[in-house]
């Protein structure tokens, strides 16, 4: 799962959660500037809401065709 929140004007927190085995989220929040653990992890982005949805949601997809 992917959790966006708006912290302030334009600085999104991005929280990633997995409990599969198969799914290390903390690769996705890394390519981003962040870290944390396999089954949980977080990032944070500058810009507009859009992008920032955008750009994880594309990177959780690109790490699952990579998975497969």
């Amino acid at each position: 799962g992917a959790f966006v929140k708006e912290c302030r004007d334009g600085v999104y927190r991005v929280s990633l959660r997995s409990n599969s085995p198969h799914l290390n989220v903390s690769d996705i929040a890394k390519a981003f500037g962040g870290g944390g653990h396999p089954g949980a992890a977080g990032c944070s982005f500058n810009g507009d809401e859009a992008t920032t949805i955008l750009a994880i949601k594309n990177a959780i997809e690109g790490y699952l065709e990579r998975c497969n």
